[in-house]
């Protein structure tokens, strides 16, 4: 699961051939957790993006009104013969991200730091909808999992589905409507050192394997 990540330094970082419309302000969140803020890239039927600021996880109720945890991670598998297929299909967005992270039992719950080897974002691939939570009403998304890649397996069985720098502007299009299998992780990522339990980023030494 994805349940963590960075964000993005500045607006800058994003591409101008991704993004190309107005820029949000933000401040950096070095360790994005749900129901906090970040900015994303909403796929527009009309071939274009809307940049906004969106909260992680999509806050849904269950049938007896009563609320549900927060989704923050959905299966493509799933999405494809679920609920959330129309999401896939109709309501996708990028999420860019400077890296995310990964936990595994050693001792306790130890986070581990994945980003790009170049450094540059990575585009994680995601689906939003409108959900309120605590009186705010706005965009929320939750982040697209698929099998991980040989360096994420051994942390976890699931990791966000990162899209191909190629991929990245159809993903946002919509171009096609049809819930086609996008491309899992094809950037070049690398490992940090383990870091704090907190998850204090200002301690993470890059460390590309």
């Amino acid at each position: 699961m994805c349940n963590r990540f960075r964000s993005i330094m500045e607006w800058s970082e994003i591409p101008r051939r991704l993004y190309g419309g107005p820029r949000l302000n933000f401040a950096l969140n070095p360790n994005v957790a749900p129901t906090e803020l970040a900015p994303i890239l909403v796929a527009q039927p009309d071939g274009h993006a809307t940049a906004v600021i969106a909260r992680f996880g999509i806050n849904l109720t269950r049938n007896d009104g009563k609320p549900r945890p927060p989704l923050l991670n959905a299966r493509t598998g799933g999405l494809r013969r679920g609920q959330f297929r129309s999401h896939l299909q109709h309501q996708r967005c990028v999420i860019p991200a400077a890296g995310f992270y990964e936990w595994r039992d050693e001792d306790g719950k130890q986070p581990y730091y994945f980003s790009r080897k170049n450094g540059s974002p990575l585009m994680l691939a995601g689906i939003w909808q409108d959900s309120e939570y605590k009186g705010d009403q706005r965009i929320a998304f939750a982040i697209l999992t698929d099998e991980p890649n040989g360096l994420v397996a051994p942390y976890h069985d699931r990791m966000p589905l990162a899209l191909a720098d190629a991929k990245s502007l159809p993903k946002v299009r919509l171009a096609r409507s049809s819930a086609e299998r996008v491309g899992v992780c094809s950037v070049p990522l690398s490992l940090s050192s383990r870091t704090s339990r907190s998850c204090n980023c200002t301690s993470l030494v890059p460390t590309p394997l």
